[in-house]
């Protein structure tokens, strides 16, 4: 395919163009070719190892990454598809893997959706409903995907290799890395299908992720307490944005606004952990191909995860509530609060509205994908007429409006929820279960009752996803 755009025309020439005259000669443009055809002969006998010509979905991944070319699972599936419609029974020649690449469009926005939506760790209002990202193809630790032009890199393999390499040196130097690679090592033991390449894309992710998650959720910490005021308040009383903001700064100042956010941060490393493993593990069980899942096994495999992730840490989040929503000096800490609520309530209290936040995560997290798949087909193909890849606001704006519009539809689940963490505390209402809880909150105002606390939520959406973008990509090194 011949390249449309300025940057592309104008990466060849300075690849190509030997002399440097400004015209590239019959006898560049074949040296050229034969340097290209050399770097893909590399990445395929790199891969193939044992010349069967069986390349999985991540080796062709991996592969079109080194060569600093993007690529869509939809794409993955069609160079799959051909290999077993020509009697080849999957096996994918030299000549294949080479001509598919080089027909590989330069400008490919839905690559870049995908690689966005697959692999950067962002969190989203509901965070908790959200399939974890891709831990990809990697065989060191590895960067996020840059959104900018890759129009010189698409030119050479070693550029790619290079800056993944210096990938970690930031965040080396501002925090520790060796908790997150134990833990990505507990995790991701050895093993055939667990190798040492797993494991260090899991601890640099989780490293990111942690330090983006706590970073956004300090920061939209006044919001989210404002908001889970407004969600338990009773009928009789409903709390507006304005009492609630009078009533949090009348209990102890600006301070009192961060109440609970400390186990807000305490529960990211392993909720993102859990997921990150389930999800790799459900893939590998309900998926065809693992390493190119459809969006609908990604969205059932990422509800699983959520779901186990979720389970395993609900007292937090039990926690999480309480101490935002409870008056002063009724707990002490997070472990005073764990203490309380078991002796006075009994242990399955900590479990409260677990069913009803697992129930949420599949509707959710199939809206959001959905959305986000419809966006990236609009807006992808608006950028691909103009021959341009879409940036990080476009890519980023699309994450935003599927997860708002997700938001939006479960957010009565998520009151539902909200209201049952905080059932049986002095001075709320208690529920015999979601039921009840529905019912009396129906009771209470109608469907105006189950979006109490909705403004300070979407207020939350923005600050949220680029605050934490913002800072995995630059630990990231992206």
């Amino acid at each position: 395919q011949l390249p449309r755009s300025r940057a592309v025309v104008e990466a060849f020439f300075s690849h190509a163009d030997a002399d440097g005259d400004g015209r590239v000669t019959m006898c560049e443009f074949r040296h050229f070719c034969a340097e290209r055809e050399r770097q893909l002969r590399e990445v395929y006998d790199g891969m193939d190892k044992s010349g069967s010509g069986k390349l999985t979905s991540d080796d062709l991944k991996r592969g079109a990454q080194e060569l600093g070319v993007k690529i869509s699972s939809e794409q993955l599936r069609l160079l799959h598809r051909r290999a077993d419609e020509s009697e080849k029974h999957g096996v994918i020649s030299f000549a294949d893997f080479r001509s598919f690449l080089l027909l590989l469009p330069e400008v490919n926005p839905p690559a870049v959706f995908e690689a966005f939506s697959t692999t950067v760790l962002v969190d989203h209002a509901q965070s908790e409903c959200t399939p974890p990202p891709e831990l990809g193809p990697y065989r060191e630790r590895h960067a996020a995907p840059h959104l900018g032009s890759t129009a010189a890199a698409a030119s050479s393999g070693s550029s790619s290799s290079s800056s993944s390499q210096g990938a970690l040196s930031f965040p080396l130097a501002a925090l520790p890395l060796a908790p997150f690679a134990a833990l990505s090592n507990l995790l991701f033991p050895s093993s055939e299908d667990y190798d040492d390449s797993r494991a260090s894309a899991l601890a640099s992710k989780l490293y990111s992720g942690c330090v983006a998650g706590a970073v956004s959720r300090t920061v939209t910490a006044p919001i989210d307490r404002t908001k889970m005021l407004m969600q338990v308040s009773s009928a009789k009383s409903p709390v507006r944005v304005r009492d609630a903001v009078q009533a949090i700064l009348s209990e102890g100042g600006v301070s009192a606004f961060f109440r609970g956010n400390s186990v807000n941060v305490l529960k990211i490393a392993p909720e993102t952990s859990i997921k990150f493993v389930a999800f790799d593990q459900c893939k590998t069980v309900l998926a065809d191909d693992p390493g190119n899942c459809t969006v609908g096994e990604r969205l059932v495999a990422g509800s699983a995860a959520g779901a186990l992730a979720q389970a395993v840490i609900y007292p937090l989040e039990i926690c999480k509530t309480r101490l935002a929503v409870s008056a002063p000096g009724i707990y002490s800490g997070i472990v005073h609060c764990l203490r309380t609520v078991v002796r006075k309530e009994g242990g399955a209290a900590l479990y409260q509205g677990l069913g009803t936040s697992i129930v949420g995560i599949m509707p959710y997290a199939g809206i959001d994908l959905t959305v986000n798949s419809l966006l990236k087909d609009c807006v992808g193909g608006f950028y691909a007429e103009k021959a341009q890849e879409p940036g990080v606001p476009a890519v980023l704006a699309c994450g935003m409006l599927s997860s708002t519009c997700a938001m939006l539809l479960t957010y009565p689940l998520n009151l539902v929820r909200t209201r049952l963490q905080a059932s049986g505390m002095p001075g709320s209402t208690r529920f015999l279960g979601p039921i009840d809880c529905v019912r009396q909150t129906w009771a209470g105002g109608g469907l105006k009752a189950f979006y109490r606390g909705l403004g300070p939520n979407m207020l939350k959406v923005l600050p949220a996803t680029s605050i934490s973008y913002a800072v995995f990509d630059t630990l990231s090194g992206g």
